[in-house]
């Protein structure tokens, strides 16, 4: 966020999760999202990789991991705003077998959780050069270029990636 709209002034926002429910042999899901002018595409997408190497060479500051807590926490207390929250939230740990304080548990792993700890699970999990990037526009010749040389970007038609839909379900008798 802060490279891409502070510092570049690219977007207004950034938006990144990191998934996974701590079931054995099932990978988690990472996901950063922008949205950018035409124009500045290959750039942002630079900078995003940038920063995602930043993380496995160099690490992050306890500055960060303090942010990124603090942010978790204030999300966390809207898992329990009302019953269908909270039942649902109760199914997901029977489902997959977790104790009824998982919760309290999940809250203090992550409130343990320091830079050093950070930069070591990135090392082993992330690998920028393996992610998938997905561009939803029309990019410009130049960054087609670019993204096509440095990034392997593969245009697909619309009616490839975008298939049935609303209008599709709704013409079903």
């Amino acid at each position: 966020m802060e490279r891409l709209r502070t510092d570049e002034g690219l977007t207004y926002g950034v938006y990144s999760s990191l998934e996974h429910e701590n079931r054995p042999d099932v990978p988690g899901e990472m996901e950063i999202s922008f949205q950018t002018k035409q124009g500045s595409v290959a750039h942002s997408v630079g900078i995003t990789l940038a920063e995602l190497h930043k993380v496995t060479d160099t690490g992050v500051t306890l500055a960060e991991v303090d942010e990124q807590i603090e942010s978790w926490r204030n999300q966390f207390v809207f898992k329990f705003t009302n019953d269908f929250f909270s039942v649902g939230r109760l199914m997901s740990h029977e489902l997959d077998d977790r104790p009824y304080d998982w919760d309290s548990r999940q809250l203090q792993a992550v409130q343990r959780v320091t830079p050093e700890e950070v930069q070591r699970v990135a090392k082993r999990f992330l690998e920028p050069a393996k992610l998938t990037i997905a561009v939803f526009g029309t990019p410009t010749d130049a960054n087609r270029k670019i993204l096509g040389d440095t990034y392997g970007l593969k245009v697909l038609k619309r009616e490839d990636v975008f298939q049935g839909g609303y209008e599709e379900y709704s013409r079903r008798p």
